[in-house]
């Protein structure tokens, strides 16, 4: 059996990207994760918006979902380390979370933030 899997990523580096696809496959998952081309720069980082249309869409077709908060909050893991982004912001991105949770209520979602310093 085949379970789906959505995977929002920390970051475009293969170990986040490429090795989460392979292992799945190992595993009999299916695993997606958004398009290699909206992750522009490891440094510059993704577009969070798109990242969180992404997950709605990825959360209708998954019966899990894996979640970097880092991403959706700042684009990555190096954005996280650098930028700020106002509570207001951080708030309105962490909606998607409530969205999913109404428009799919047997979803499960796993999500990880790694606290940059402080």
């Amino acid at each position: 059996m085949y379970n789906n899997i959505a995977v929002l990523p920390l970051d475009s580096r293969p170990c986040c990207t490429d090795f989460i696809l392979k292992i799945g496959r190992i595993g009999g998952y299916c695993v997606q994760c958004p398009p290699g081309e909206w992750y522009p720069d490891f440094i510059k980082g993704g577009d969070t918006v798109r990242m969180a249309q992404w997950l709605r869409q990825a959360a209708g077709q998954a019966e899990y979902l894996i979640v970097s908060v880092d991403m959706l909050l700042f684009g990555g893991l190096a954005p996280a380390m650098r930028y700020r982004v106002p509570q207001e912001d951080a708030l309105e991105r962490l909606n998607v979370f409530r969205e999913i949770r109404k428009a799919h209520p047997g979803l499960k979602i796993y999500a990880a933030f790694s606290v940059p310093g402080s």
